[in-house]
């Protein structure tokens, strides 16, 4: 953190700021309450569907990716890599990867997640399977669709994660309902973060480090949810997820197309005025408007872990989490926050609008979401659940307000631009000892994600205010550095545009949000996914590959 360059950083950000709300640097931003206008790129499903050429920069561009938690450029030339894949795997776009990677002088190998777990295990493929060591179609299945959008499912089925907090009579009923969405759509659908799921997965990862134990490789892509179980258990090798299993999987066309040194900047940007963060307001059409104030020592810890491979923390609960695995550092921060959290989708699919209330950094009620609402108010109704206690926390209770993830990547193949987490989160031994003898998860869910949130901060140093982000639109990509960075690729609007924005009746369209969206979301959802299917999706387009500049970088 470059503290002694903050006084000029400041008066950057002010330019910035100032350009930004005159309007001359808002590509793509569009009248209707100065929300930025819907686009959808057309999916490429398989490799079959790209040219050769097209193929080629695609795997160029991935190969040489150095940011993110699936970059494939984070090995060196003359060093050897493991890539880990799974059944359904589209060999001919992984062809391509490896061939990218031979150009570059890295010795690339593959090798099926079912062999690791029988060589390392001797336990067959079924058997594995059938534990839940392995899952059918790997990450994709646990993560959501393997790095793609939220897609048109309903988002009740989150709030079954955790069966041990439900009470007795609706436990077994949850347990034989995740076993068939597991059957039927992957963990990912069913209870990812149950303790039993999460023991089942850190077997493999425990496989998959002694295979590196034995086999002489620099660093492996592949491995299960979540990033910091992965740095954790595996250690310098894990270099991060394999997200290619196909076209669709990696986000299409355009997610590669974005210079990793402009993204790193745009991060720095964004996550340098932390430490001298005094307080914090966030809001969104959707009904958000929720606030917190942080002390220097709790900004200065934020700032340690607000980026971890590209993941961008803007709350402290869960910067400071982090820092078990970065730091061995023991702790919790956590703040005031008061307000309110708004929104229509999670991590798994769509609900009715939910309102969640905040009181000091803790959940005080939940309003509306459907079926994922009444199974949230359910926990919280139970006596026992306000008598827990993690370690590290002020309070007892287990539904802290412990995540905000923001989004810092234009092309990204999710359109959120933050999304938020609650529950608890670290991996001290402590807090996972304290779960383990309460039969009571060590991690978060219960997420909403949101679009078009303003993020406005007011520094130690000024009574100023800063809009990190304004309506969805990140401050960093209007920054003078980042712009003058971005021109070396091409033309800077086109290199900073989003690849997707969500539309919202009411909000980016025509329409009125509670009667045509914010009560039944999904139904909106899916008649959009249809027609995008049929091509027919008034918003939609397909990104151009042609020549780039990116490209010979």
């Amino acid at each position: 953190m470059r503290k002694k360059l903050f006084p000029a950083i400041l008066l950057l950000g002010c330019a910035a700021v100032l350009i930004y709300f005159l309007g001359s640097r808002q590509a793509g931003r569009k009248d209707m309450g100065g929300y930025e206008f819907p686009r959808y790129p057309a999916p490429a499903a398989s490799s079959a569907q790209l040219s050769d050429d097209e193929l080629k920069e695609l795997a160029k561009l991935a190969v040489r990716n150095t940011e993110g938690d699936t970059a494939l450029g984070k090995i060196s030339p003359g060093q050897k890599v493991l890539l880990e894949i799974s059944d359904g795997q589209d060999m001919k776009l992984l062809g391509a990867l490896m061939e990218a990677y031979r150009e570059r002088g890295v010795e690339a190998n593959y090798i099926y997640d079912h062999q690791i777990v029988e060589e390392i295990l001797g336990i067959p493929k079924a058997e594995a399977l059938r534990r839940g060591i392995l899952v059918p179609g790997g990450r994709a299945a646990i993560a959501g669709g393997g790095g793609t959008e939220v897609g048109p499912r309903d988002g009740y089925k989150e709030a079954l994660w955790f069966p041990s907090l439900l009470p007795e009579n609706l436990r077994r009923e949850v347990e034989d309902e995740n076993a068939k969405l597991a059957a039927t759509e992957g963990v990912f659908a069913g209870n990812p973060r149950d303790p039993k799921a999460r023991a089942q997965f850190a077997i493999y990862r425990g496989a998959m480090k002694k295979y590196l134990e034995i086999h002489p490789y620099d660093g492996i892509f592949g491995g299960r949810p979540n990033r910091i179980f992965m740095i954790t258990d595996i250690g310098a090798k894990w270099k991060g997820y394999f997200n290619f299993k196909t076209v669709r999987a990696m986000g299409g066309l355009s997610e590669t197309k974005f210079p990793d040194d402009v993204w790193r900047l745009v991060i720095e940007r964004t996550t340098e005025i932390v430490p001298w963060i005094d307080k914090v307001r966030v809001t969104d059409p959707e009904g958000t408007d929720y606030g917190f104030s942080v002390t220097p020592d709790q900004a200065e810890l934020w700032s340690r872990g607000a980026n971890v491979l590209g993941a961008v923390y803007m709350h402290p609960f869960q910067a400071s989490r982090e820092l078990y695995a970065l730091e061995r550092w023991r702790g919790q921060v956590v703040v005031d926050a008061e307000g309110v959290v708004a929104g229509t989708v999670g991590h798994v699919g769509y609900y009715p609008r939910i309102k969640v209330y905040l009181k000091k950094g803790m959940v005080e009620r939940v309003e509306g979401g459907g079926r994922f609402g009444d199974l949230w108010r359910t926990i919280m109704a139970q006596e026992w659940i306000e008598k827990l206690h993690y370690p590290f926390l002020p309070y007892p209770g287990f539904f802290y307000f412990c995540e905000t993830v923001m989004q810092t990547h234009p092309k990204a193949s999710d359109p959120e631009s933050v999304h938020y987490g609650f529950g608890v989160g670290n991996l001290a031994p402590e807090v996972v000892e304290y779960a383990a003898r309460n039969n009571v998860p060590n991690w978060h869910g219960f997420h909403v994600h949101q679009y078009f949130t303003t993020y406005e901060v007011k520094t130690r140093t000024s009574e100023k205010r800063f809009k990190i982000m304004d309506k969805g639109h990140l401050a960093a990509y209007d920054d003078p550095e980042v712009r003058a960075l971005a021109s070396k690729y091409g033309k800077v609007d086109e290199i900073l545009k989003k690849a997707w924005v969500r539309a919202i009746p009411g909000i980016n369209v025509p329409g009125d949000y509670e009667k045509d969206y914010g009560k039944d979301p999904l139904s909106y959802v899916r008649r959009e996914a249809e027609e995008v299917k049929n091509g027919t999706y008034k918003y939609l387009y397909r990104p151009e590959f042609g020549s780039s500049k990116i490209t010979l970088q």
